[in-house]
């Protein structure tokens, strides 16, 4: 990726990318596909660095799981511009009063429009 638009995005949504990178190199090197769960620190992006196989072993694991989100990563990856979306809309999501660590959880499309769609309706909150 050239530098231009590697700098079009925010340190922490290439932090997240970068992260849902290398579990993607880790699980395709293990052979263990079901191992994607990461935790993102809602704050900078960055990720306590392990995978988990569920969704509920990323929250138990945290100090402050109420500062993360919990993500599954998609055997695509995450692309700068969907960890960019992500982060807004969860953070938009976190200021309105979602729980992040919660079963109950803000559900977010994998489609460039839904999360867009999304971070139109959050952006009354902000």
């Amino acid at each position: 990726m050239s530098d231009q638009l590697k700098h079009r995005y925010s340190d922490d949504a290439r932090r997240l990318a970068d992260n849902a990178s290398m579990v993607l190199v880790v699980t395709k090197a293990s052979g263990e596909i079901d191992r994607r769960w990461i935790a993102v620190k809602l704050i900078d992006g960055s990720s306590d660095g392990e995978m988990y196989y569920s969704r509920e072993d990323a929250v138990r694991h945290q100090k402050f799981p109420w500062l993360c989100i919990f993500l599954l990563i998609p055997p695509t990856g995450i692309s700068y511009q969907e960890a960019e979306d992500l982060l807004a809309v969860w953070r938009r999501a976190k200021s309105a009063g979602w729980s992040t660590e919660s079963e109950k959880t803000l559900i977010l499309p994998r489609t460039l429009e839904g999360i867009a769609g999304h971070k139109r309706a959050l952006g009354r909150y902000s």
